[in-house]
């Protein structure tokens, strides 16, 4: 068919003739396939990775069966960044996402991506909408202090750090 539409239903009567004339007809229906189904039941999740790391990992439901691959689109403020995932997928980590805090930083910035199914030959699925906001970093931990003493008769000598934690911290890290 020539200039078709996904999703459009074409309707043809086949005969068989001889030289007596053409028989009955016989009715076959064809549709040209859709564009796959949009995935379902979206989610974006993040965690505190090394420094200001914060990879996002999306989650969807793969109910499309002619996609050839996801295309997930991310949006900071006006800013649109395009990545892909193979077709069946169920995840994708955006590894990129870092979180600043202090002026100028992206702390409470929404990342906002579409999750869409995909086909090269039916076009694309609806978007799936899911966000994410990026949280605050934790507070400089204070009242911090140090204080040593030898180990018995050795060489060894034993150093205790203390500080009063701050809220929001998952770890701590001692260089």
């Amino acid at each position: 068919v020539t200039g078709a539409t996904a999703g459009t239903s074409h309707t043809y009567q086949v005969r068989a003739v001889n030289a007596k004339g053409p028989s009955t007809a016989v009715q076959v229906s064809v549709s040209e396939p859709s564009a796959p189904a949009a995935p379902t039941g979206g989610a974006a999740t993040g965690a505190w990775g090394v420094g200001s790391a914060y990879p996002v990992t999306l989650t969807w439901t793969d109910v499309a069966t002619t996609e050839t691959s996801y295309t997930i689109k991310k949006t900071v403020g006006a800013t649109v960044t395009t990545y892909t995932a193979a077709a069946n997928a169920t995840s994708y980590t955006d590894n990129s996402v870092t979180v600043t805090s202090g002026a100028g930083g992206n702390a409470g910035t929404q990342i906002s991506y579409q999750i869409i199914a995909t086909s090269a030959v039916t076009g694309d699925s609806a978007p799936l909408d899911v966000s994410i906001t990026l949280p605050a970093t934790p507070a400089a931990p204070t009242g911090g202090s140090a204080s040593g003493s030898w180990v018995g008769q050795t060489t060894s000598y034993r150093v205790v750090l203390s500080w009063t934690g701050s809220s929001g911290a998952a770890s701590y890290v001692i260089k």
